[in-house]
């Protein structure tokens, strides 16, 4: 078994001033929420690397200890089921006054998606998810999806089904 690090670090390939910092967390209030989960990682240095901060956006501690974590678990479960499975994460901003954080004014995501792909069932869903967890849950049918953040998935969209996944 993998051993968690929990080392979060700055991205050194990133340009200066266009990454986010250990400060910017520092008392924010804010979880460094992975887009991608180090659990899903296959070894150890792949595991160490989903803790860059390239990785994370800030997210409601709540959220992302429970709700968007039992999320990533079903999603993870789907993946180990299907060889041929593809997420796609990431965070929303809407409106027009959007919260920062740190010093160097980190945007907090209003939500955050997840997109599943899953070719040999011929299924795909997303899920959007709020960051406090008052805020309701949806899933989205494939033309909602493709109107709000496009088709991660071109070329893949014919007879896909909208569906909801099993648990």
């Amino acid at each position: 078994d993998m051993v968690r690090t929990n080392k979060f670090f700055e991205d050194a390939r990133l340009p200066d001033g266009e990454g986010a910092t250990l400060a910017d967390y520092k008392r924010s209030g804010f979880d460094r929420g992975h887009m991608s989960p180090a659990g899903n990682r296959w070894n150890q240095d792949a595991m160490a690397q989903s803790f860059s901060l390239a990785n994370v956006v800030p997210q409601n501690r709540e959220n992302n200890q429970r709700l968007w974590a039992r999320i990533e678990t079903s999603v993870r479960k789907i993946a180990v089921s299907y060889d041929d499975t593809y997420v796609v994460t990431g965070p929303i901003f809407n409106g027009q006054q959007l919260q920062t954080i740190g010093p160097t004014r980190v945007f907090v995501p209003t939500q955050l998606f997840k997109v599943v792909y899953v070719p040999s069932r011929k299924l795909a869903f997303a899920v959007v998810g709020g960051q406090r967890l008052d805020q309701p849950l949806r899933h989205q049918d494939n033309s909602r999806t493709r109107s709000s953040i496009g088709h991660p998935f071109s070329g893949h969209s014919e007879n896909l089904k909208d569906q909801r996944p099993e648990d």
